[in-house]
Parts: C-alpha cells; sequence; structure tokens
C-alpha cells in the first residue's frame, strides 16, 4: 500500500509481510499515521483498527480485525508494544518507542497494549478473564 500520511509524506506499508489479504468483495478503513493521544501514533496497520481504549496508566490498548487468518502487520510509534492477546507474535515485544510488529491471530480479532509494563503472552482463556472478546 502506498498513500500520503497525514503531514504529507509518502508512506508504504507493509515492510515484513507480502501484503494485504482482502477476500471478496468490499472495504477496509488501513489507519496511516492515527494519532492515539500521549505522544503515541499507529503509523499503519495492515489490519482495520476496531478501538482505542486506555489500558492502565498512560497506556493505551488497540482492537482490531483480523480477517482471515492471514497475518498482520502494525507500526507504533511513540511508546513499547508491552502486551498482545488472542494473536501471536513473531518475535518478543520490542520495548521500543518506534516498534514494528508482525502478528498471527487466533480469532476475528486481536488486540496489542502500548505501553506500561511489558507482559507475557496471555492465554486465550486468560484473555477471556480480563476483558478479551472474540
Amino acid at each position: 500500500v502506498r498513500c500520503t500520511g497525514p503531514g504529507g509524506e509518502m508512506v508504504e506499508f507493509p515492510t515484513r509481510i507480502d501484503g494485504v489479504v482482502f477476500s471478496g468483495a468490499g472495504a477496509r478503513l488501513l489507519p496511516v499515521g492515527l494519532d492515539l493521544g500521549d505522544g503515541m501514533v499507529l503509523a499503519s496497520s495492515t489490519w482495520e483498527l476496531l478501538a482505542n481504549e486506555p489500558d492502565g496508566e498512560r497506556g493505551r490498548r488497540l482492537t482490531f480485525s483480523t480477517p482471515n487468518d492471514a497475518p498482520g502487520e502494525i507500526h507504533v510509534l511513540g511508546a513499547p508494544v508491552t502486551a498482545v492477546g488472542l494473536a501471536r507474535s513473531s518475535g518478543p515485544l520490542d520495548q521500543g518507542a518506534d516498534t514494528v510488529l508482525v502478528l498471527e491471530p487466533t480469532t476475528a480479532t486481536c488486540w496489542v497494549r502500548l505501553g506500561g509494563p511489558i507482559a507475557h503472552a496471555y492465554s486465550e482463556a486468560q484473555d477471556r478473564s480480563i476483558g478479551g472478546s472474540r
């Protein structure tokens, strides 16, 4: 995908997976340069953002639609990715403030937490007990 970002810059993504998977007719709204507050930015995502909610002190929980069980790429700026739910990460959670994360979904939605302490991977049962959804 190539597009113009909110500041007029050229944005090209994904950088770590082959592309965005579409099946059938329809459209998806892919976020580019989305200000999440508290200095955090969703630079790009190959999945549609469904929710952006506060999560702990200065943290955000982003929920994504994950159609077709295809891997997705999420690029965030301004805070580390500290937890992932309902998806498997291709590598360890990145503690940097400029992170490109590749995820393999396990359900129709998944979530990531930005900011706050690094968490270990949750099981699907644990995720549901803390408010996760399918």
